[in-house]
């Protein structure tokens, strides 16, 4: 079923489409209140112009939603049993909401990835480098999602 974005959702939409093309005024009302959506704004405009297409923002939605799936799995089986973790990232993969959020542009997705990732570098690091690339990959979270 092809849904369109709505709301504040289309509007972001639309303001990284005005970055793109250079109309933008960053002294839009949306852009002063909601000056934390800058860098979820700045994403949908490295993938927009590559291909200018909602259907590629919300492909990589998908990408995103399986690396999250991927990670809830991999974080959960040094945690719990093999089986337990299988159990725990079925459940994850058709819970409603991580369906239902692939086709909505938001950046609660890439948030969740990038702290999961986070999470997993950090747990199971084995030298410095791998705490450094898990506490980027967390700022990067707060980058993305600052709620």
């Amino acid at each position: 079923i092809p849904t369109l974005p709505v709301s504040d959702f289309e509007t972001k939409l639309n303001l990284s489409r005005q970055i793109l093309d250079g109309s933008i005024n960053w002294s839009n009302e949306f852009l002063v209140n909601w000056s934390n959506e800058i860098p979820f704004l700045l994403y949908e405009v490295c993938i927009l112009k590559f291909v200018d297409s909602v259907f590629a923002l919300k492909f990589m939605n998908i990408i995103f939603t399986l690396g999250n799936i991927l990670l809830v799995f991999l974080i959960s089986q040094n945690i719990i049993s093999k089986k337990s973790a299988l159990i725990v990232t079925i459940f994850y993969s058709f819970f409603p909401q991580t369906i239902y959020m692939t086709s909505v542009l938001t950046n609660q997705i890439i948030s969740l990835f990038f702290t999961l990732l986070g999470i997993y570098l950090i747990i199971y690091s084995r030298n410095l480098k791998y705490l450094i690339l898990g506490g980027i990959s967390l700022s990067v979270a707060n980058c993305a999602l600052k709620e």
